[in-house]
């Protein structure tokens, strides 16, 4: 996972768990002026910036990059033609350019399941044998896509529990709890140590240089 992959599960993660973290910045956009010159952009207050960093433990350099271009983007939704700044119209222009930069767009997953001998199978039999064919076909392609990426020095997907620690490390920095109170008001943890918690919380938060709440 890219680093600005990871930054941007991160944020996502703080804005669920702590609703006011996108308050805060919506109420910095609304005290920016109502309109501007044709082109000109408005001057966002680098002290509120500051702010809502250290309110939130988000104090490394990237987040407060993230929080003006936040604010930027909230004022601009309250312009005129703002649909175009929307966040569901921004979610899809990124998930277009997400889907036109896919590598290997030039395999096709093509399966010719053939005829259906009507005197020899039944339905249910010739839907049996179908499956058969799909899966084993689906299989071999996938593993040849992923022996591509491989090859083009690309990282597997992180496991479920693996993108869990973003939710954890949000957890503990803007909300301030510990491993144990993680571990106790969240369900489906009872395998789970408070140490493996503490440790993936710490190497989330290195590898986005992020300070951790309570660090020295």
């Amino acid at each position: 996972m890219e680093r600005l992959h990871k930054e941007a599960r991160f944020l996502a993660a703080v804005f669920d768990v702590e609703p006011a973290a996108m308050e805060t910045l919506q109420s910095i956009a609304l005290k920016l002026p109502k309109s501007l010159p044709s082109g000109a952009l408005p001057k966002i207050p680098k002290e509120a910036l500051a702010k809502w960093c250290s309110r939130f433990n988000l104090n490394a350099p990237w987040c407060i990059e993230f929080a003006e271009q936040q604010v930027l983007a909230l004022w601009l939704q309250s312009q005129p033609g703002s649909e175009k700044y929307s966040t569901e119209a921004l979610r899809q222009r990124a998930a277009s350019q997400q889907l036109a930069a896919q590598p290997f767009q030039e395999h096709w997953l093509a399966i010719e399941f053939g005829f259906w001998p009507i005197t020899r199978m039944t339905r249910s039999e010739f839907r049996d044998e179908c499956e058969r064919v799909l899966e084993v076909k689906f299989k071999e392609f996938c593993d040849q896509i992923e022996t591509l990426a491989l090859s083009a020095g690309m990282e597997r997907t992180r496991e479920k529990r693996e993108l869990d620690h973003f939710l954890w490390l949000a957890r503990h920095q803007v909300k301030g709890q510990t491993a144990a109170e993680i571990k106790r008001f969240t369900p489906g943890m009872e395998r789970i140590t408070t140490d493996a918690i503490t440790k993936a919380i710490r190497a989330l938060a290195r590898e986005l240089e992020l300070p951790l709440c309570g660090s020295s």
